[in-house]
C-alpha cells in the first residue's frame, strides 16, 4: 500500500516517540506521507469555540473535518490515546478521527489489562472507524470479549534505521555511531531498563559470575547497594541505545514483575537483535511465539540458568555470534515496523472502500 496521506497526532510523537517515530519512518518507506496534527492547536480551537464563544460541538466538528479535507488525509494512526480529546468539565471524550469518519488505527504496547476499562470510560464501543492494534494476543482477546469488533494483534517490532551493526551502518541511518566511553567501554554484559527488585536479584546472580556489568536506566538503580556502582545513567532510546547493544557481548532482557500480560514482549528484544547484538531473554510466550529459543536468542527459566547462560556465552564467542546472526536475520525478515504497518494498512483500505460503497 502506498500513496496515502496518514495523519499522526503530534502528542503521540512526544509521549510515545520510540514507537511513533519508527512507524512514521515505515510509512515513508512504504511510499506514504505522514501528516502531523497539532493537538495543542486543535484543543485550543475546541476551548475557544465551546467556552469562549459558547458554540456547539457540531460547529467545532465542522472545522475539524474541514482541516482534514484541506490536508487530503486518507487514514489516521496514533500510538496510545494521545489523539483523544477529553473534556473533564463536560465529561466528554472525542475521537476526532472517528467522528470525522476517517479510518484510523490506535496502537497499544501495554504491559497490563487496564486498557479494556479505559476504553469503556471513553465509550470506544461506539467508534465505527477505529481499529485497535495491540502487541499482546491476550489483550486482543480481552478486547474481543469486551465487544470490540476491530481488533488486530500486532506484536512489537524494530527499525533498521535506528538499530544496526555499527560496523555496517545503513546509508539512511537516523543517527551516527557514538564513541562515548559511558556507552562503549568497561563492560561485557549490559541491561537497559527501569529498576525493580526482581531485576536487582537477577543481576546480583549475574555478578556472582565475576562479569563486567553495566546498567542503564532510571535513578532508582541508585537505591541498590549491590548495583549502584554499575549504574551508568539513562540512555536516549533514539540516539544512544544502538551503541550500547553494539558494545555489549551479552545483552539482557529481564522480566518485569509489574507486567500482567504473560505474552508482553519489549521492543528491547527486536531492537537488540536488529543491531546484531546477542541477547538472553526469559522463556516466555511473548518471546518464544516470535523467535526460536536456543537458535535465535538465548532463553532462561530462572536466575540460576541466566547466570550460567551469561558465563557460557561470554566464554564462547563463536556460539554467541552464531545465535546473534540468526536472530538478526529473523528480526529483519519478520519483525520490522515496516512489515507490521504493511499488514495493518490494508485493513484500513478495505474499511475505506466499504464506506465508499455504502
Amino acid at each position: 500500500m502506498s500513496g496515502y496521506r496518514i495523519l499522526v497526532p503530534d502528542s503521540s510523537q512526544r509521549f510515545a516517540a520510540p514507537i511513533t517515530l519508527p512507524l512514521m519512518d515505515a510509512m515513508q518507506a512504504l511510499g506514504n506521507t505522514p501528516v502531523v496534527m497539532d493537538m495543542a492547536s486543535v484543543t485550543g480551537m475546541y476551548r475557544r469555540m465551546r467556552y469562549e464563544s459558547h458554540g456547539c460541538y457540531e460547529i467545532f466538528g465542522f472545522y475539524v473535518r474541514d482541516l482534514l479535507k484541506k490536508d487530503s488525509v486518507d487514514f489516521g494512526l496514533a500510538v496510545g490515546l494521545w489523539g483523544i480529546l477529553e473534556d473533564g468539565f463536560k465529561k466528554e471524550a472525542h475521537n476526532l478521527l472517528d467522528e470525522c469518519s476517517l479510518p484510523n488505527v490506535i496502537y497499544f504496547h501495554e504491559r497490563g489489562r487496564g486498557l479494556v476499562s479505559r476504553l469503556d470510560q471513553l465509550g470506544a464501543r461506539e467508534w465505527q472507524h477505529t481499529y485497535f492494534a495491540v502487541s499482546s494476543a491476550q489483550l486482543a482477546g480481552d478486547l474481543h470479549e469486551a465487544g470490540h469488533a476491530r481488533v488486530l494483534h500486532v506484536p512489537a517490532a524494530t527499525s533498521q534505521r535506528l538499530f544496526f551493526p555499527q560496523d555496517t551502518p545503513p546509508a539512511n541511518a537516523a543517527f551516527p555511531a557514538l564513541q562515548d566511553p559511558r556507552l562503549t567501554e568497561g563492560f561485557d554484559v549490559s541491561f537497559v531498563g527501569s529498576y525493580t527488585p526482581q531485576r536487582e536479584r537477577l543481576l546480583a546472580g549475574v555478578l556472582r559470575q565475576k562479569t563486567n556489568l553495566a546498567v542503564f536506566g532510571d535513578r532508582a538503580w541508585q537505591r541498590s547497594d549491590s548495583l549502584r556502582e554499575y549504574w551508568r545513567g539513562p540512555v536516549d532510546y533514539l540516539k544512544e541505545l544502538n551503541t550500547v547493544y553494539n558494545s555489549s557481548k551479552v545483552n539482557l532482557d529481564l522480566p518485569d514483575e509489574r507486567r500482567e500480560l504473560s505474552d508482553y514482549s519489549s521492543c528491547r528484544l527486536f531492537d537488540c537483535l536488529a543491531s546484531g547484538g546477542f541477547i538472553a531473554a526469559p522463556s516466555e510466550a511473548g518471546h518464544t511465539d516470535l523467535l526460536e529459543c536456543g537458535h535465535e536468542l538465548a532463553c532462561y527459566e530462572d536466575g540460576g540458568e541466566l547466570a550460567q547462560l551469561v558465563s557460557y556465552y561470554l566464554a564462547d564467542e563463536s556460539a554467541r555470534h552464531a545465535v546473534a546472526t540468526r536472530g538478526m536475520r529473523r528480526v529483519l525478515a519478520d519483525h520490522t515496523w515496516k512489515r507490521r504497518l504493511d499488514s495493518v494498512l490494508p485493513q484500513l483500505e478495505v474499511h475505506l472502500l466499504q464506506a465508499a460503497a455504502r
